[in-house]
């Protein structure tokens, strides 16, 4: 299959994942102590630990995630993911934002 015959098929299968809301994104900015500006805009990005703790409690049996962060996820997206056969893809309007590897 091409990239692009396969981000299809990941799209079809896909589950939702979060929405996050501006609201969690600063609430976990203040949890954790993380004043990076960028989470705490009227636009924030979504901190990748959080997208990671939020993978780690929609999995069974995690003993490690392998993450890699390809591109931003902010706050109002509709996440989805799916299953690639090796790895859970996240995305939101067709882009990936991340990958887990989850063992």
């Amino acid at each position: 299959l091409s990239r692009r015959q396969r981000q299809m098929c990941i799209e079809t299968d896909a589950e939702e994942f979060h929405t996050f809301s501006k609201e969690e994104v600063y609430s976990f900015s203040k949890e954790t102590g993380d004043q990076n500006k960028i989470h705490l805009t009227d636009h924030p990005v979504v901190q990748g630990m959080l997208l990671l703790r939020t993978a780690a409690v929609k999995s069974e049996d995690v003993s490690r995630i392998d993450v890699k962060f390809v591109e931003p996820s902010y706050a109002e997206e509709e996440l989805k993911w799916a299953f690639d056969g090796r790895d859970h893809v996240l995305f939101a309007d067709g882009y990936v934002k991340a990958t887990f590897r989850i063992k």
